[in-house]
């Protein structure tokens, strides 16, 4: 099997875990339905993933990397914090608007599931919560945002 088509696996298997998980919820799916979604075998789902748990933790830490690197980016530009907000933003609806069931499995079900928040998850979702409370410090550091707010209060509601 070549590199291209084993990513093209694994890929169909994370796709219809997506579509599973927004469906069914975490508990509620199987790794038969991810499969039967795949079109693919049971076995062969158990192939490129050990566990619906190690599915979980490869989509948040793909999804998540690509999240931290949007704003260590945003961080980069010399925009103010009205700018840097609204490309955070616009990120996250752009990214709900092409694959709402993404959005609605990662929101829903796997960050609210403390099960998956450790580790390198935890430390993923520490460094976007850091990078956006970096915004707000920034903004405030150049006058843009009032000083009496709390930056990592920002970042969670955020």
């Amino acid at each position: 099997m070549t590199a291209a088509s084993t990513e093209e696996k694994r890929a169909a298997i994370s796709e219809a875990a997506i579509k599973m998980f927004a469906r069914k919820g975490y508990h509620g799916t199987r790794i038969a339905d991810i499969a039967r979604e795949a079109k693919v075998s049971y076995g062969l789902v158990y192939h490129y993933f050990k566990s619906k748990e190690e599915i979980v933790t490869f989509l948040f830490q793909r999804k998540w990397d690509l999240l931290v690197g949007v704003i260590d980016s945003i961080q980069r530009e010399e925009v103010g914090f009205e700018r840097q907000v609204e490309a955070v933003t616009s990120f996250l609806i752009e990214s709900y608007r092409l694959n709402p069931e993404l959005i609605e499995a990662l929101v829903m079900e796997i960050t609210r599931n403390g099960k998956f928040i450790k580790g390198r998850n935890l430390r993923l979702l520490e460094k976007a919560l850091s990078g956006m409370e970096s915004m707000v410090r920034s903004g405030q550091a150049r006058g843009e945002v009032r000083t009496g707010i709390d930056p990592k209060v920002v970042s969670y509601a955020f």
